[in-house]
């Protein structure tokens, strides 16, 4: 089954993702998290960092963040190891370069620093990544990965692999 990935729709759509994602942490995160619970007042500005993949209609994950901030990624257990998390960190990423920060940062769970660590992060239970500065270069690659990533509003369809993978997101310089 392909999964699709797209931008949150609408600013009303985010509590119903966030409610949706927090249940697939063990334990799941509190509904009080006050950085989850005001993501809808930084919609639309980073609507370019809000970011959710599906699975014949459901959601089955999402990354979603502001400024220099992933504030929550989750993938539905069922749907892990097939390279959907690294995607959707990927497109993530791209979102903020857009935006000019050249710096990620995230809270990480004991059990997820691997996964981090295999993407270019570092540090403890605050991880961060270096992102490229904004260049020409960088303008450029950009424009390339906006043709692999597609349209985000409308949505990109996202395949496996004959391993049962999604491919990575790669830009051939």
């Amino acid at each position: 089954m392909n999964y699709k990935v797209r931008y949150i729709a609408s600013g009303e759509e985010i509590p119903a993702v966030i409610k949706t994602m927090r249940a697939w942490f063990i334990p799941p995160i509190a509904a009080d998290n006050p950085i989850l619970e005001n993501m809808a007042d930084y919609y639309p500005a980073y609507k370019n960092m809000m970011i959710v993949a599906e699975k014949a209609g459901q959601i089955v994950g999402g990354a979603l963040g502001y400024g220099s901030n992933l504030c929550i990624i989750a993938v539905r257990p069922e749907d892990r190891m097939k390279g959907l998390g690294r995607r959707l960190l990927q497109t993530f990423e791209v979102g903020a370069m857009k935006r000019g920060v050249t710096m990620v940062s995230l809270g990480a769970r004991k059990e997820a620093k691997g996964f981090y660590e295999q993407v270019g992060y570092s540090g403890k239970s605050s991880m961060h990544k270096g992102l490229p500065l904004p260049s020409k270069s960088l303008d450029w690659r950009l424009r390339k990965m906006d043709s692999v990533i597609g349209n985000l509003d409308k949505g990109q369809e996202l395949d496996l692999d004959e391993s049962g993978r999604i491919s990575p997101l790669v830009v051939k310089l």
